[in-house]
């Protein structure tokens, strides 16, 4: 089930619109940086005109962004609803190994694995959960910066939802690649 809700043609529209929301930041930044310069060579008009594009640019992702939410957010639900099924699954797996070892007919460990698998599932689950509310608070605020790598400091950032040791990440390094998620609105690095 997380494999297809991952695999959801809008969630990787709007991956892809996060990573060029990240670009176009870079982009509008480094004409700004040139723009604010006193040693310019003298095409600061034609500069201007870029940097204006760019931010209409940024103004239609960001359109584009808040239009794609609430699909992030019926595939939260999803998830969540999964979480709660299968949090259920995992007590009634504990009760009937409860039961089992009350009554030693052996199956009591064949239940207690049950139970440890789907609270691994859970926990997955919650992950991804975590992601994707990181990934809608970025996209849901208009940032004025480009993510940058936390560790090498690169701007060349990839949006992927990808399992790892910790969790789910979301953002990863093209130069390093290291892979992070944003909690809070604070780097975290994974």
């Amino acid at each position: 089930m997380i494999g297809v809700l991952l695999a959801d043609p809008k969630l990787e529209r709007l991956l892809t619109i996060a990573k060029e929301i990240n670009d176009l930041l870079v982009k509008i930044t480094a004409a700004s940086d040139y723009l604010a310069s006193p040693k310019g060579t003298g095409d600061f008009e034609e500069v201007e005109i870029a940097r204006t594009q760019l931010s209409r640019d940024l103004a239609r992702d960001y359109s584009d962004a808040e239009e794609l939410l609430p699909s992030l957010d019926a595939i939260v639900a999803k998830l969540e609803e999964q979480a709660r099924d299968l949090e259920n699954a995992r007590k009634m797996s504990i009760g009937l190994a409860r039961i089992e070892g009350l009554s030693g007919t052996g199956k009591q460990k064949r239940f207690l694995d049950d139970a440890q698998s789907t609270e691994a599932k859970v926990s997955e689950i919650e992950n991804l959960v975590g992601a994707l509310e990181a990934l809608q608070g970025d996209l849901s605020s208009r940032r004025r910066t480009a993510h940058s790598c936390p560790r090498c400091s690169s701007s060349n950032v990839l949006y992927r939802l990808t399992p790892s040791e910790l969790g789910f990440t979301i953002y990863k390094c093209e130069n390093c690649d290291n892979a992070w998620r944003i909690t809070n609105f604070t780097l975290r690095s994974d």
